[in-house]
């Protein structure tokens, strides 16, 4: 059986074993980007000069790299941090790293693939043009080693505060002036904390590229975004939003989407804080839709909007407002999410569901909680990925088979296997060649 895997981060995709071998290889370690959060996090301090050697045994470093529990971002951040200090990441790194991860995958049943890969906040032109180029020639000599019996192709993962709308440019130049870049680089995504940057902020460069994509056609890059994935700084209402905004937005196919999905009954009783800003922006997202918000109780009346609003408004944005999640909240917050569930299936976003990384990020009860079976209710497209295979030890066919054990039908889940070829970022994207 073959699969697709739309959501998968290239260098989270690292065997430990891989990724201990490149380490040791490594003469200079970026220790600081891993054990300053791990430390704090655990209060335990890492030997760095006897690092190899204290976790020589494989079963030791995987307890550092393998996220296998329900916990907040930090903690996976911590994780993905060892990465990051562990490896080079310079041009033959990568290239090695896309072909193998690739090759690796393809053994068990990928048939198509796309690979994100994010650079540093401080990289230059020449770096996103040279590791780029070093990514997609991992890729396509794994192409050719497999004969063209599988398909592999680049997503440039942006950072969500960072300099976007010049790093943009610089991968338009890269396709126009490298037709291997032009082949395989087909979307670009926003990843990794989302508090602080909400999906607002992103419009007008959604609305250019699109514009760029109906253009120039051959060099048309799918709009990916995470979103509704990690959500402390805000309530669930503000985070669904979220969800919608960036549908709203254009963005073709989203990252996670929990908020939307999830079941908030265990937060009754909790004090939520948000900044006086997201609040108002909720307000207003609801008196924009109180008639049809209204109509299913998914909203405060509009006089409590209003005397809301105004009380807010004498407050500075950057103040937080605290909000007691009681039974009429949680009420709410459901039949919000049924809204813009509706909402999303008519504009027919898709929405890239990750099991394991979904129960473990999300810190979901179990996978019969997942929100992927309200999705499909609602019949919104979904597609199922890894996310980061290597730090959740998993692969493509380990998540099928947990949706499967979660309640999912047979047909439903091949419909979703079947359906998520047409999901590849070149068909959403309306390139042409």
């Amino acid at each position: 059986m073959q699969y697709t895997e739309l959501h998968n981060h290239l260098y989270g995709s690292i065997s430990p074993e891989q990724l201990y071998e490149i380490g040791k290889k490594n003469p200079n370690p970026r220790w600081n980007i891993f054990t300053d959060l791990y430390e704090k996090l655990y209060s335990r301090k890492i030997k760095t000069e006897t690092f190899f050697k204290d976790f020589a045994l494989m079963e030791d470093f995987k307890k550092l790299y393998i996220f296998d529990k329900p916990a907040p971002f930090l903690e996976f951040q911590s994780c993905f941090n060892l990465i990051i200090a562990l490896v080079r990441f310079d041009d033959s790194e990568i290239q090695e790293v896309a072909k193998t991860v690739f090759l690796n995958q393809v053994k068990e049943g990928i048939e198509y693939a796309e690979y994100r890969v994010t650079y540093s906040p401080v990289a230059t032109k020449e770096d996103y043009f040279s590791k780029t180029l070093a990514a997609c020639l991992g890729l396509q000599e794994a192409e050719t080693q497999l004969n063209q019996k599988a398909t592999a192709r680049l997503i440039i993962t942006f950072h969500r505060g960072g300099n976007f709308l010049e790093q943009y440019e610089w991968i338009s130049e890269a396709m126009e002036k490298n037709p291997i870049i032009q082949k395989y680089l087909v979307g670009i995504d926003f990843s990794n904390m989302e508090e602080g940057f909400p999906p607002k902020d992103k419009k007008s460069f959604f609305e250019k590229i699109k514009l760029d994509n109906q253009s120039n056609p051959k060099k048309a890059l799918s709009i990916l975004y995470h979103v509704g994935e990690s959500f402390n700084d805000k309530t669930p209402m503000s985070a669904i939003r979220w969800v919608y905004e960036a549908a709203l937005n254009g963005a073709d196919r989203l990252g996670h989407c929990i908020a939307l999905g999830r079941e908030f009954a265990s937060y009754q009783g909790k004090e939520i804080s948000e900044l006086v800003s997201e609040r108002l922006d909720q307000i207003e997202f609801e008196l924009e839709n109180y008639t049809e918000l209204n109509s299913i109780q998914a909203c405060d009346s509009k006089e409590e909007l209003l005397r809301e609003k105004n009380l807010l408004l004498s407050k500075g944005k950057s103040e937080t407002v605290k909000i007691i999640l009681d039974e009429k909240k949680i009420e709410q917050i459901q039949n919000l999410q049924e809204f813009v569930m509706q909402k999303i299936s008519k504009l027919g976003t898709i929405i890239e569901c990750c099991p394991n990384s979904n129960l473990r990020i999300g810190m979901l009860t179990d996978l019969k909680t997942h929100p992927i079976h309200r999705f499909i209710k609602n019949k919104i497209r979904v597609t199922i990925s890894t996310d980061d295979p290597g730090i959740f030890a998993t692969n493509i066919q380990t998540e099928y088979r947990l949706l499967l054990e979660s309640g999912l039908l047979i047909e439903e889940i091949e419909k979703i296997r079947m359906d998520s070829f047409q999901y590849k970022s070149e068909f959403i994207s309306k390139r042409t060649y």
